[in-house]
């Protein structure tokens, strides 16, 4: 600054300063300080937003990528759960419940559907084991036999697994009379899927049964034949009961046959006995022996005639014991 006296031109400057170190030593903890402060607030920016982070999206997508890996673990009642935040993480997260939600609803609704269905088949496979006939089913296609039930092997001799491997062995069995007959018939009701047959099987061990097979379609939204279910019965026992009823039918057609050859033969003994009576009271030995050996024969055929018309009435026939050496 200069120095004056009453006016005058200055004859002098005075100079005042501070020293260079110390005004940087000032400036540098002027620096220092405004740094250290800088980098507090950046620390606790920094400190803030991990927090914030951490409890905003880092948890929740944890949390969610722990459920998801329940999830696909098959845990399906596992849930991120409220409560749900308004961003994007909240917003995933309800929508993942949701869908967890739909899944085990489809699983348990699943899970009762295959319960229903094993609880069906273990009813059907009871039925097919239990009943006295064969319950077959089959479809069009290179191999038409689908299912056979056990009794196939008690009725026609073979295992079922050898039917599955060998539809031929059910056209092989049936009797040679009356293969042809029911091929040809069964190739006609093709189409239609229905039949009802009754013939004849030799079994393996050459032994004869009778067999009523009888078919039902079941068609598709087409209308078209799917499936085809059919029950095959032994029906050896009827057929034999209809033979034997038959016999008797015969039996009593010989019976009322019997009944009336037996009157008029008896009709005709009567004649015959008569006159040989009157024969033999006037004839003279030896047409009196010959005479009584015609009576004799006469009787004899008379009790004959009593045993037709007592088996054409179905009475009971009373035999008695005869000495055949004092007969004869």
């Amino acid at each position: 600054m200069p120095i004056r006296k009453d006016g005058d031109p200055a004859v002098a400057f005075l100079c005042i300063g501070l020293r260079e170190d110390r005004l940087a030593a000032a400036a540098d903890r002027a620096l220092w300080n405004g740094l250290l402060v800088l980098g507090l607030a950046a620390a606790a920016a920094l400190a803030a937003a991990w927090l914030f982070g951490d409890l905003l999206v880092v948890r929740p997508v944890r949390r969610l990528e722990a459920v998801i890996g329940r999830v696909g673990e098959g845990d399906l009642s596992a849930r991120a759960g409220p409560p749900y935040g308004a961003d994007e993480v909240g917003r995933l997260a309800r929508s993942f419940d949701g869908l967890a939600m739909h899944l085990e609803e489809a699983r348990a609704g699943r899970r009762t559907a295959e319960e229903g269905l094993r609880e069906s088949e273990a009813l059907f496979r009871q039925m097919a084991e239990t009943i006295e006939e064969v319950f077959w089913v089959s479809e069009p296609g290179p191999k038409p036999i689908r299912y056979v039930s056990p009794a196939f092997e008690r009725i026609f001799g073979f295992h079922p697994d050898r039917l599955l491997t060998d539809p031929s062995l059910w056209t092989k069995s049936i009797h040679p009379s009356d293969r042809i007959r029911v091929t040809a018939s069964i190739a006609r009701h093709e189409e239609a899927g229905r039949y009802d047959e009754t013939y004849r099987i030799v079994r393996p061990d050459t032994s004869v049964r009778w067999i009523r097979d009888r078919a039902f379609p079941v068609r598709d939204g087409s209308g078209k034949v799917a499936r085809i279910y059919g029950i095959a019965e032994d029906v050896t026992r009827s057929k034999d009961l209809e033979a034997q009823f038959q016999q008797a039918q015969k039996m009593e057609a010989v019976g009322r046959l019997a009944a009336g050859v037996a009157h008029d033969f008896n009709n005709m003994l009567t004649v015959i006995s008569g006159y040989t009576e009157l024969a033999l009271a006037r004839a003279a030995e030896p047409v009196r022996g010959q005479l009584g050996e015609v009576l004799r024969a006469a009787g004899k055929s008379a009790a004959l005639t009593k045993q037709l018309l007592a088996f054409s009435r179905k009475q009971v026939i009373d035999p008695e014991s005869v000495d055949l050496n004092a007969l004869i």
